[in-house]
């Protein structure tokens, strides 16, 4: 159902759009977003080297580094969008779910495929993955895993 490429996406993101919406939303200086933003120097200064050669609060994350250092970039230091670009690879990964499910599901079970992708899109687990900046690593990590799969 091609419709889903389009009604997919909508629901999936108006939950995350309303609450990115309502209210400003900061960093969270009591976790992981002071070091992996705030006092993060590579992404201030969108230092390449310094992505592929340090571990920093204990993780190597060059691509996620990336991914940060160009929204910073392009956006400032906003938590806002770094919560608009993670909903992106959000929507995303529901769509590839759905891509997946187009495989593995015959052609007269769409409404499981499309309930499957909004399963993914929609459970409560994403809400931290979209909602707090330092897990953005994760939808775009599940991002590429989706892609492996797919390939």
């Amino acid at each position: 159902m091609e419709r889903a490429y389009v009604i997919l996406p909508l629901i999936v993101s108006l939950p995350y759009m309303i609450s990115l919406m309502n209210g400003t939303w900061e960093f969270m200086y009591m976790w992981d977003d002071n070091g992996n933003f705030l006092e993060n120097e590579m992404i201030r200064d969108f230092d390449l080297i310094a992505m592929f050669l340090q571990v920093r609060i204990n993780v190597y994350e060059p691509f996620s580094w990336i991914l940060k250092g160009l929204t910073v970039s392009i956006f400032g230091m906003s938590s806002f969008y770094v919560r608009v670009v993670t909903l992106i690879f959000h929507v995303a990964n529901t769509m590839l779910v759905y891509s997946l499910t187009r495989r593995l599901l015959p052609e007269e079970n769409d409404v499981a495929r499309i309930a499957t992708a909004l399963l993914w899109g929609l459970h409560p687990v994403q809400a931290e993955i979209v909602g707090w900046p330092s897990a953005q690593p994760y939808a775009l990590a599940v991002f590429f895993a989706l892609l492996s799969v797919k390939a």
